[in-house]
């Protein structure tokens, strides 16, 4: 496994709010160039495989992309300050899943009133 190619997914109420590289002590230059063909390739991957099948609704999950594209699970784990957060700290990630809450209570109120 290339070590550039594993990232931390954040997950709240069962949405994708981040991505993280997992070694993050070293920088890739082709993460730089890559990155929106990553995003999309992990998103697809999660929207497919992940999102409906895994129960819990906050999680944090490793992936790793390999050169084909091909995303492969590694490892998943509690949301939470015991799991490192990597290029984030966790009152970013509170944030996130805060607006994320917020952006889906808008949605379900705009729809509601939409049925009216």
């Amino acid at each position: 496994l290339h070590p550039s190619m594993e990232f931390r997914c954040f997950v709240s109420n069962h949405d994708l709010v981040a991505i993280s590289q997992r070694d993050h002590t070293n920088h890739f230059p082709h993460l730089s160039k890559n990155y929106l063909s990553i995003r999309c390739t992990i998103l697809d991957f999660f929207d497919d495989t992940i999102q409906d099948v895994f129960s819990l609704p906050n999680y944090v999950v490793d992936v790793y992309v390999d050169k084909n594209d091909r995303v492969w699970i590694l490892d998943f784990n509690v949301w939470g300050s015991q799991t490192d957060s990597l290029l984030f700290d966790w009152t970013e990630l509170v944030s996130l899943q805060q607006q994320q809450q917020q952006q889906q209570l808008s949605q379900k109120k705009e729809e509601e009133e939409e049925e009216e």
